[in-house]
């Protein structure tokens, strides 16, 4: 089904349907997450239990938008299922690296336990998978425990989610949407590509809204005030490992709109590493490309910097083992072995 309205028309009738997923195509800003907004008010209205998530992952990293719905649910689950908790420490721990500060879990692999200069061994790509499915068990029985109201989701910039992410929203309809009485909207750009963005949605979950929206105000920070930004929380990262994992997308996001955007290269190389080890090579492909459009605008001498980016590139691209990759793969092997400093 597709609509094309404008703003004065919001459709309501969707929200009261389980096992949906409404796409809404709209410019993004603050228009389009007051929209959402609004459409939420009217579901909790009707009894529904509501989220409005950013899941831009330059903003908050592979996890965006879910890190959010599991820290607002996390305190109710520990007041009153503190089982659950226990239950799915790993995969909490994994979505909300700050909670490993306090919690322990129960049966951390070797990799889990090594030190940071012995830490050579990645993750099996299938793990992220099973953190994504924990999860989903995780919210299925807090939901049974819990009030039993209709879920209602909304996912703003859904178009710059991460891989994981998506597969995480597809998957919760796929499995769950019945149970949760769950009804999902996610919010993307008209220029976005439906395939990619939403292709891995069955198409019976499927409805297509567009509204009419003019683009919000563009807010113009001057590139000295994102260098002071960046200034300020490149020092609370500084030797912390967790506010890095967590932090460092956000840390890049301002150093590429400050007036020395060529310093966002040192930690995209090291966003690419860390989220290769973590095992969500997608989106640490999605780090790596990028570190190398910078290296070859900044400095395409550097062959240390390339060397690094060469191998991120290769860990992720080794667990899609596409054909079409396959080349690249050598490729870039060849590469790295002629440009080795």
């Amino acid at each position: 089904m597709n609509l094309t309205l404008d703003l004065s028309s919001i459709p309501t009738s969707s929200l009261q349907e389980i096992n949906k997923v409404i796409v809404l195509e709209a410019e993004s800003g603050e228009s389009r997450r007051n929209c959402l907004q609004q459409w939420l008010n009217q579901a909790e209205a009707r009894g529904a239990t509501t989220w409005l998530l950013n899941c831009d992952h330059n903003e908050d990293g592979p996890w965006a938008g879910l890190k959010d719905l599991l820290t607002d649910i996390f305190p109710q689950v520990q007041a009153q299922a503190a089982d659950l908790i226990i239950k799915h420490n790993y995969e909490l721990t994994r979505v909300l690296p700050a909670l490993r500060r306090t919690i322990s879990v129960r049966y951390p692999s070797l990799t889990d336990i090594a030190i940071q200069k012995e830490q050579i061994r990645n993750y099996p790509a299938d793990r992220a998978f099973r953190i994504i499915h924990g999860i989903i068990d995780l919210l299925t029985a807090w939901f049974e425990r819990s009030q039993n109201s209709r879920w209602v989701i909304a996912c703003d910039r859904y178009d710059f989610s991460g891989g994981l992410v998506r597969i995480f929203f597809a998957e919760l309809m796929r499995r769950r949407s019945q149970q949760l009485n769950l009804t999902l909207l996610v919010a993307i750009a008209p220029e976005a590509n439906h395939k990619d963005v939403t292709g891995k949605f069955s198409n019976q979950y499927l409805e297509h809204i567009r509204l009419n929206l003019l683009p919000s105000p563009t807010t113009n920070i001057s590139p000295q005030e994102m260098a002071r930004l960046a200034g300020k929380l490149e020092q609370q990262l500084e030797n912390d490992l967790i506010e890095q994992e967590i932090h460092l997308p956000r840390l890049i996001r301002y150093l590429l709109l400050s007036n020395q955007p060529k310093l966002a290269l040192k930690y995209q190389i090291k966003a690419a590493a860390i989220y290769n080890r973590k095992g969500f090579y997608e989106d640490a492909l999605a780090f790596a490309q990028a570190a190398l459009v910078q290296l070859e605008r900044y400095c395409p001498q550097d062959m240390q910097k390339r060397w690094l980016i060469h191998s991120s590139l290769i860990d992720s691209f080794n667990t899609f083992q596409t054909s079409s990759q396959f080349d690249l793969i050598h490729f870039f092997r060849n590469a790295m072995f002629m440009a080795r400093p």
